[in-house]
């Protein structure tokens, strides 16, 4: 029976690492880390009778016309003609301009979505090449885990690991527009340039396993440029240190931070001790897979 409906579950991303490597027709080369994590939002797609497309955020469309649902749902129906008219809900639960791909991962939650209703992988059709039409980290977030991203997140270097790292995100009230902090970035590098962290060694630490080496190996070359924009970001960093993360970092373009603690425990209490101080915090821990069907 043709399928009319479908819910897509898609997890944030967090960067483990990022490496600036310098510019590239004007976009930045970036060399990062990233893993899924148990934040997710939720992606309802039905098909309508008419040509119509309906898109509803739970927090309101605060994106503007032109987000990242409506740019995934034309490139789909530009590449495919069959595609017609949707009623799309995505039910927000990764923050917003938090660093943590919620606008990739929506968008890639509704390419995997109209695949499915509309048998498009018969095709044989290029879904990262389509992806990557929409934004640059959408095709990590088509399937995600953990990865390797390089270039302008055209190409994703998946790889399996059974490590799980257990983590507070936390956030102040302020965000980051990931174009302000590039742009922060290239007036204090004019090379357009920064390697912070060994990508090769992390990856493999993350692969064996090796938890304290993979915290040791994690940093961001944005952090400077974001905390310059949203002083907050180092007020998050340095509440995460007082309580005992054994590194804390930022995440994409920031504003969310990342502590690492030993366990699960240690992060849930630390996460309470940020929210009475202000915060908004959570204790995660990273995912084998990022997306699901139900």
């Amino acid at each position: 029976m043709d399928r009319q409906k479908i819910s897509v579950k898609i997890a944030a991303k967090v960067n483990l690492s990022l490496n600036v490597l310098g510019l590239y027709e004007k976009m930045h080369s970036l060399d990062s880390v990233v893993a899924s994590t148990d934040i997710a939002d939720v992606i309802t797609v039905a098909k309508r009778r008419d040509d119509d497309i309906n898109i509803k955020f739970s927090c309101g469309n605060v994106f503007g016309a032109d987000n990242s649902v409506t740019r995934a749902v034309n490139v789909m129906r530009g590449a495919f003609g069959e595609v017609g008219g949707l009623d799309i809900f995505v039910e927000k639960n990764i923050p917003v301009a938090s660093g943590l791909g919620g606008s990739s991962a929506d968008a890639a939650g509704v390419i995997r979505a109209i695949d499915y209703l509309y048998g498009l992988g018969r095709c044989n059709y290029n879904e990262y090449r389509t992806a990557l039409k929409v934004g640059s980290d959408v095709p990590f977030m088509l399937y995600g885990g953990f990865a390797r991203l390089f270039d302008l997140g055209a190409k994703v270097m998946s790889f399996e690991s059974t490590t799980e790292l257990n983590f507070v995100v936390a956030k102040g009230q302020s965000g980051v527009l990931t174009a302000s902090a590039y742009k922060e970035f290239d007036a204090l590098h004019p090379d357009g340039m920064s390697v912070c962290s060994d990508n090769a060694m992390l990856v493999e630490a993350l692969k064996c396993g090796d938890v304290e080496t993979v915290i040791a190996l994690t940093d961001n070359a944005l952090t400077e440029a974001s905390c310059k924009l949203n002083p907050e970001i180092l007020t998050t960093l340095s509440a995460l240190d007082a309580l005992g993360a054994k590194r804390s970092i930022m995440s994409g373009s920031g504003s969310a931070c990342i502590g690492f603690f030993d366990d699960y425990d240690g992060a849930f209490r630390a996460a309470g001790k940020m929210r009475a101080q202000g915060f908004t915090a959570a204790p995660h821990v990273t995912l084998k897979e990022g997306i699901r069907f139900f």
